[in-house]
């Protein structure tokens, strides 16, 4: 299932303050100006030790430019301009990088100089391409850490249980993607390491607003050695996105859900094993059928129709299984989209009144059957081969 490391990582760590790490670390801007000070101070616990760093300014009129300037005039620094747009920010600062690893350094989100070693030893050591961390939350109100706040990466070290720097088996890792879908399992970039070669060869997108990193690791999970470090050393900003499932984008957001459940249930039948193309082919109609409706329901899948469409025998019932997973766990996550978006509109429509309003009771209770299911789902991977 993963291939746990049963020693200590070995100590590749070396004097970090007289020799410089093969990291090349990224900063994207954009008229940030206002958290953009706190930030370098933090930053320059570790910036001096790194081996290159690139800023990518879109264009900042706020005086963004001049403060990282004034903090990093001593060291060896790229200022990159362009127009803006996050992920190509990344890209560009990626096409003009030339160390080993990257680390994005996001403003407001910070990582320490033991962490940035400690997820270059593990690339290192296991020869990942990817080295997720968890972030610690903090909030914008700089009130301190915020506890009780679950993401899929802290999900999957508590599902799989682990305690010691991991290599996950790439079959594995995708049926946690297409539970939480939208959702990435790589948590934070900003907690994150990856090599260098593996980002040229495959670039982010910029066409899913703030959930790019969603994307990419839904189209290349299976050509990348990931690797998760349990520990936490990094913390995340918690701010509100560009992308989400407001009312106000209620199209785009049934837009984004059917290309990300689509990606990633077809990305997951081509790996699949011992399936038969023409069953494949079966799946993939009816999952795109269901995807372009109105609900983004998923059609009703079960086993019978599975042997039907894969024409297997009862002897090759794992496959079955298999695929109705795959199947479930799509439906699962869409019907609880959809739920969520609809309280949304009830909670803007109705206020205090949607908890006496029937349907809107309803929703809620379709909302609280799909979240147990997902998580049904989620704990049947504990141990699974």
């Amino acid at each position: 299932m993963v291939e746990l490391v049963k020693e200590e990582i070995v100590n590749l760590r070396r004097d970090l303050k007289t020799k410089s790490i093969p990291v090349t670390a990224i900063i994207p801007i954009l008229n940030c100006a206002d958290r953009l000070r706190e930030h370098m101070e933090k930053s320059m616990e570790w910036l001096p030790y790194v081996r290159e760093i690139i800023v990518v300014d879109s264009y900042s009129d706020d005086g963004s430019l001049d403060i990282i300037k004034e903090y990093v005039d001593s060291l060896d620094i790229t200022i990159l301009q362009r127009p803006k747009g996050l992920y190509a920010a990344w890209n560009f600062g990626i096409k003009h990088s030339s160390s080993d690893f990257v680390y994005f350094s996001t403003v407001g989100d910070h990582i320490s100089l033991f962490g940035l070693g400690r997820l270059l030893d593990v690339a290192h050591f296991l020869h990942a391409d990817v080295v997720i961390s968890p972030p610690k939350f903090v909030g914008e109100d700089n009130t301190g850490q915020i506890n009780g706040t679950v993401w899929p990466i802290h999900d999957i070290i508590r599902t799989l249980e682990l305690s010691e720097p991991t290599l996950i088996e790439p079959r594995l890792l995708y049926d946690f993607i297409l539970i939480f879908l939208e959702r990435a399992v790589l948590g934070s970039s900003a907690s994150n390491l990856y090599r260098r070669e593996k980002l040229e060869e495959f670039p982010f997108s910029d066409k899913f607003y703030s959930a790019g990193d969603s994307a990419w690791i839904i189209d290349n999970n299976f050509d990348l050695k990931v690797a998760i470090c349990p520990e936490a050393f990094s913390t995340y900003l918690f701010h509100e996105k560009d992308w989400s499932y407001d009312v106000g984008q209620l199209d785009r957001s049934l837009e984004l859900r059917r290309i990300f459940a689509y990606k990633a249930f077809k990305k997951s039948l081509l790996y699949s094993p011992s399936v038969d193309p023409k069953a494949i082919d079966a799946l993939n109609v009816m999952i795109e059928k269901s995807l372009g409706s109105d609900k983004g329901n998923i059609l009703p899948c079960d086993q019978k129709m599975l042997e039907i469409i894969s024409g297997r025998t009862s002897s090759n019932s794992n496959t079955n299984l298999i695929l109705l997973y795959q199947v479930n766990a799509i439906q699962y996550r869409i019907k609880y989209l959809h739920a969520r978006q609809l309280e949304k509109i009830h909670k803007v429509k109705f206020g205090a009144l949607r908890y006496l309003w029937i349907p809107s009771l309803i929703n809620r209770s379709r909302k609280k059957t799909s979240k147990r299911k997902l998580a049904a789902l989620l704990e049947s991977l504990q141990g699974r081969p």
